[in-house]
């Protein structure tokens, strides 16, 4: 799926976004698995329900937990060194975010990923990112698009380097930067759990 946007001038250059949100196979990149937690850096904040909600969520999107996973509290509660209480509502929130789910009388469990529910996120997502950057569009100031300029030149360069670490963060700040000028909280807060649960998919599939 790919859509077209076009953009003020700026530097004597006409801006076009080309966005494309899609199946992304492992043509590029032969195969090799890069996963986010090459991308995030943790630190342990006062609240521990928020530690361990990272620690867990971070785990899930680049698989060291993996789809199907059943999660013990006792066993995550021993290794984090921690209570059971800041696990159990990590859980929670991580339910929410659907990367958990709760079985009655069995467990809590790492949710899979289906064919289904990827067109089902692609498809909300290019509903909802068409609309954020066409608001973003007009939010734009010099120096975001001397930004876009900097990160499409970044991921043209990796791919001819065949660099993914680089090319995958420069396509999730090309992203992020427009969903923020989109200047919608709410908006934002739902793309990025969109972006957790389809780069997780991203993620197996490379």
């Amino acid at each position: 799926m790919i859509y077209y946007i076009s953009v003020k001038t700026y530097d004597d250059k006409s801006y076009i976004f080309m966005v494309h949100i899609g199946l992304y196979k492992d043509q590029l990149f032969n195969n090799r698995v890069y996963t986010l937690s090459h991308y995030i850096q943790l630190e342990k904040p006062i609240g521990l329900t928020d530690w361990a909600y990272q620690r867990l969520k971070t785990a899930i999107l680049n698989l060291s937990l993996a789809p199907g996973t059943q999660l013990h509290i006792d066993d995550i509660a021993t290794e984090l060194n921690i209570s059971r209480t800041p696990i159990r509502e990590a859980f929670l929130q991580l339910e929410k975010d659907g990367l958990v789910e709760s079985i009655p009388r069995v467990g809590y469990f790492v949710t899979d990923i289906t064919r289904d529910d990827l067109e089902e996120l692609y498809d909300i997502r290019e509903l909802l990112e068409s609309r954020a950057i066409e608001v973003a569009v007009n939010n734009l100031r010099e120096d975001d698009l001397q930004e876009i300029d900097r990160l499409m030149q970044t991921g043209s360069l990796c791919v001819l380097e065949k660099d993914a670490d680089k090319y995958l963060q420069a396509e999730i700040d090309f992203h992020a930067l427009l969903i923020e000028r989109s200047r919608n909280k709410r908006l934002i807060s739902i793309m990025e759990s969109l972006q957790d649960l389809t780069l997780r998919w991203r993620t197996l599939s490379l």
